[in-house]
């Protein structure tokens, strides 16, 4: 009885004017009390058997007549009820009371491009947000939120000024998460907050799980797509860290299939400069990433400026990736020789001499200038016969800024000299013939250096070596048949060498002889290349490096767009500098548009920069409605509403906590049920 009473305490009539009409159910009555029949006598000579017929057709005649009074009079109660719309009020919404601050949120991340039966989802969510706030009064305040964080976001709007606002809200690359939205809320120190949240539940928003119980409410309201279709390009890079003009180039590229289908010769276009050179087409199952490559040429231009891309629909955001390549390489190598001038350095001198991404230059052992050494880039020492302190620090200086360091060891006589680094350990030369092993054409660190293995190559002979059976922190590079290094990899310390084990005279080592002297010589120096990315994520946080700059404070260097239709586009970074680099960030909160740029410095074109939108909207993920509610009970949370509106109005979800559930639907089902009722006991119960 408590629950009934309860029931009908919070129950009430939008209309209950239409309650008069109830006085018509006396029609049916008065009606019912008319139409009883009246019977007259007549005489029969045998009575016995009519009065059990006649006693039987006037029970049942009541029983049909009681029925039909019923049914009519249920049919215009709920009828009347149905006019005056009951409703079981909310006492605890917290839209009942007036000094509430409506808080909307709509998702414009690139997932709400998707489409459903109705359209697009973003342009839903901006319709939603606009009867969200119509179902309000005029007096009230809103606070209209997207994913990018504008302090101007935080003022209070009446409801003209928030229609206007959503006018001016687009898609942006900008991402956020629930958990960082509902802190950000927190901060705006609200008395009365009501938050709205218009969203597709994609799964890298919505940390459910990040939550704990919080005092304002939030009514999630879903936006689903009928299909989350989409496919993407992740990323491009280069290998060979130095891009030769001329040269045939190949361009790596990760690609993935977001949909449930599998997906058949997609053509992949490569833009070069503004010219179409290369396309290629792949097929991706259903789920599934693919690695490939597409090759190229460049030009002669000390700047690469290149587009991968794709077409696809809706989601395109990821569908080309923009890179860069800086074709002006220059590294600087310094040869130091012992003082008996070893006669491998004509074969070094020769290597450097014949290539114009090398600046050489050459000193002697006694005649070192030291103030040279720390810019350079490669450092080769060459049976050097006495390591200095003062050289040794240099060296520990430069390796730590990731230089390449060569060691080719002096051995004669049995003696032998290396860096005190080195030294330490115990070495013994060995003077027995060995062969290069050819699992250096297998080794990873040749990857690049070696398109074609040819399993009956010849490989060089050396003479003499030394070797250690120290634990010495090293990874053999170059092995000879008795499984000795003839190059290693010494890292220990902060410090890293590539040291030769034997001398590269010819007499002694038939290396410099070989050809294979050439492509080891080329990837032991391009270790000293910084790994430079081919592009940057528009909402880069971190420093971009420019090696072999130094920026100084009177001259700031900007960023301007290679785009003529964005020259007027200027961008000056923050920055800093060190002896051998400069580094650039961008300011904080600041999205550049996906394109190629310059760095430029003192008026001069320095650098180039490739940025494209950030791929974390990429996947399409989604929690159901089902989901969402299992997660919130998980959580604990009680002031969390979730709403599927991708079929119905989001004011419907306000009338519903500001009115509560109204059954006007429900008594005009029942008023048809029992007029129909009426006619089947009339016509067919005799």
């Amino acid at each position: 009885y408590d629950i009934f009473f309860l029931f009908l305490g919070c129950m009430f009539f939008l209309y209950p004017n239409f309650l008069w009409l109830l006085s018509l159910l006396s029609i049916p009555i008065v009606i019912h009390f008319f139409n009883i029949r009246k019977y007259k006598k007549i005489y029969f000579s045998d009575t016995q058997l009519l009065k059990q017929i006649i006693q039987e057709s006037q029970i049942k005649s009541r029983i049909k007549e009681y029925f039909i009074l019923f049914s009519r009079v249920l049919a215009l109660l709920f009828l009347v009820l149905a006019f005056a719309q009951p409703t079981l009020k909310k006492t605890n919404s917290a839209l009942i009371h007036k000094n509430s601050e409506i808080v909307i949120y709509i998702d414009n991340s690139f997932s709400m491009e998707n489409i459903n039966q109705h359209g697009k989802l973003f342009e839903l969510a901006i319709g939603k947000a606009k009867d969200i706030i119509q179902s309000f009064s005029k007096s009230t305040k809103f606070i209209i939120l997207t994913n990018d964080a504008n302090i101007l976001n935080q003022k209070k709007l009446s409801q003209n000024e928030a229609i206007e606002e959503l006018s001016k809200i687009k898609i942006s690359s900008v991402t956020t998460s629930l958990s960082v939205l509902l802190n950000r809320i927190k901060t705006f120190h609200l008395s009365s907050p009501v938050l709205f949240l218009i969203s597709d539940a994609q799964k890298n928003f919505t940390d459910i799980q990040k939550l704990s119980d919080f005092s304002f409410p939030v009514y999630y309201l879903l936006l689903y797509s009928n299909e989350k279709n989409n496919i993407s390009i992740d990323s491009v890079w280069m290998d060979n860290p130095v891009v030769l003009p001329n040269n045939h180039q190949q361009l790596n590229i990760t690609l993935s299939n977001h949909t449930n289908e599998n997906i058949n010769d997609i053509p992949v276009k490569l833009v070069l400069n503004n010219v179409q050179t290369s396309i290629i087409n792949i097929s991706i199952s259903a789920h599934q990433s693919i690695k490939t490559s597409i090759s190229f040429v460049p030009k002669i231009s000390p700047f690469q400026f290149g587009k991968i891309f794709i077409n696809d629909y809706p989601i395109s955001f990821d569908d080309e990736m923009y890179f860069s390549i800086n074709t002006n390489t220059h590294l600087k190598a310094l040869l130091i020789n012992g003082y008996q001038n070893p006669l491998s350095s004509k074969y070094i001198r020769a290597f450097f001499q014949n290539d114009s991404v090398f600046t050489f230059a050459e000193q002697q052992e006694k005649q070192i200038n030291f103030s040279e050494i720390s810019q350079q880039d490669i450092i080769i020492l060459n049976e050097i016969t006495e390591y200095s302190s003062g050289l040794e620090e240099q060296l520990k200086i430069i390796s730590q800024q990731g230089k390449a360091i060569i060691i080719i060891p002096m051995i004669q006589n049995g003696q032998y000299a290396l860096p005190s680094e080195l030294n330490q350990f115990q070495w013994k030369t060995d003077t027995i013939p060995q062969t290069v092993n050819d699992n250096i054409l297998k080794h990873p660190f040749f990857s690049l250096a070696f398109e074609k293995i040819n399993e009956n190559y010849n490989m060089p002979k050396v003479k003499e070596s030394i070797s250690t059976t120290s634990n010495i922190p090293y990874e053999p590079l170059i092995e000879m048949n008795n499984n000795k290094p003839l190059l290693f990899r010494y890292q220990s310390n902060n410090i890293k060498y590539f040291v030769f084990s034997s001398t590269l005279h010819p007499d002694k080592n038939q290396m410099v002889l070989h050809s294979l002297f050439v492509p080891i010589m080329y990837q032991l120096c391009f270790t000293s290349i910084p790994n430079i990315p081919v592009y940057y994520y528009s909402d880069i946080s971190e420093n971009i490096r420019i090696p072999n700059i130094k920026f100084t404070s009177d001259y700031s260097p900007k960023i301007i767009s290679v785009n003529q239709e964005d020259k007027n586009f200027q961008l000056i970074p923050l920055f800093n500098s060190n002896t051998f680099a400069s580094y650039i960030h961008l300011p904080s909160q600041y999205q550049i548009k996906p394109g190629h740029y310059y760095l430029q410095w003192k008026n001069n074109n320095i650098f180039s920069l490739s940025f494209n939108y950030n791929r974390k909207e990429s996947e399409m993920l989604f929690y159901t409605e089902q989901e969402l509610k299992n997660m919130v009970q998980q959580q604990g949370l009680k002031n969390f509403n979730i709403n599927d509106v991708s079929n119905i109005p989001a004011k419907k979800i306000i009338q519903t906590e500001i009115s509560g559930t109204t059954y006007w639907k429900l008594c005009l089902i029942l008023a048809l049920l029992f007029f129909l009722l009426e006619s089947i006991i009339i016509r067919w119960i005799k």
